[in-house]
């Protein structure tokens, strides 16, 4: 329920990390407009191509249920049929590793998400349903959700199995999660349906600074569950952002922060078993 607290990074780097160290098959959804990890993990001349070809689709057709409608000269309009979406038509892949079975793909999002008509009923269902019929391709699906309500966080609630909730450890930022528990708690009541609180990935930590010690022990001591490992706050993150590169891949990382991601890949690992 805030912006910058480095959710899409985070998002990423885990999906690139279970492909890497825990050689799964993973699929990241981006269902926001601003379409930041699909920027992240998607060169421009290759994204640009891939829209370009009309049989390809992103998140945005999952989300419509009519055909697209075009003004004409006589201004009535005039409708075009789309493709069905697909496991083929609307995953990208962003990296298959040659020595393993893990992969990484995506479905990409664009500016035109929010053009989509939102009062539509039953078009918060339409990715839960979309995703059903392609899950079994994956091991792991990560939906990369925008920081304020409305249907693209409803439609991945009603997607989801399980939440994460990455926290950078300030005081707004943790202002931020009693609003997130009632957003979560109206969407249960709604909709009849639970999902696994996984818990608080803590998230752009400076290990030695005291308020940030203080706001990440207070949120231990509430009962909210939490993951013991976090990633660390460092300048060589947003380097590996701008260099479109996972952070154990980015060369001033792979010490620093590299092991951090790995820890946390198997602790969310862990707890999804568990």
């Amino acid at each position: 329920m805030k912006g910058g607290v480095g959710k899409t990074t985070l998002a990423v780097n885990v999906a690139y990390g279970l492909s890497f160290y825990n050689d799964k098959d993973v699929l990241l959804v981006d269902v926001d407009p601003q379409f930041n990890a699909t920027q992240y993990l998607v060169q421009g001349a290759k994204y640009v191509k891939y829209i370009e070809d009309e049989d390809n689709l992103t998140i945005t057709d999952i989300f419509r249920s009519n055909p697209l409608t075009f003004p004409t000269t006589t201004g009535t309009g005039k409708k075009i049929a789309r493709p069905k979406p697909t496991l083929k038509n609307t995953t990208m892949n962003v990296v298959s590793y040659t020595n393993g079975p893990g992969k990484l793909d995506i479905i990409p999002s664009n500016l035109d998400l929010m053009t989509v008509e939102t009062s539509e009923r039953g078009a918060e269902y339409r990715l839960a349903r979309f995703l059903d019929t392609i899950k079994e391709a994956y091991d792991n699906i990560i939906i990369d959700c925008p920081p304020t309500t409305s249907i693209y966080t409803c439609s991945a609630f009603l997607a989801s199995d399980a939440i994460v909730t990455p926290v950078k450890p300030d005081h707004l930022s943790s202002i931020g999660l009693p609003l997130l528990d009632n957003v979560i708690a109206k969407y249960e009541n709604d909709y009849a349906k639970k999902v696994t609180k996984l818990g608080v990935i803590f998230n752009m930590v400076h290990k030695g600074h005291r308020l940030d010690r203080r706001v990440m022990q207070e949120i231990r001591l509430s009962g909210r569950p939490y993951f013991t490992n976090y990633l660390r706050s460092s300048t060589t993150i947003a380097r590996s952002v701008q260099a479109r590169l996972p952070i154990f891949r980015y060369d001033d990382s792979k010490r620093e922060h590299g092991p951090d991601l790995r820890n946390i890949c198997n602790e969310l690992l862990q707890k999804m078993e568990s």
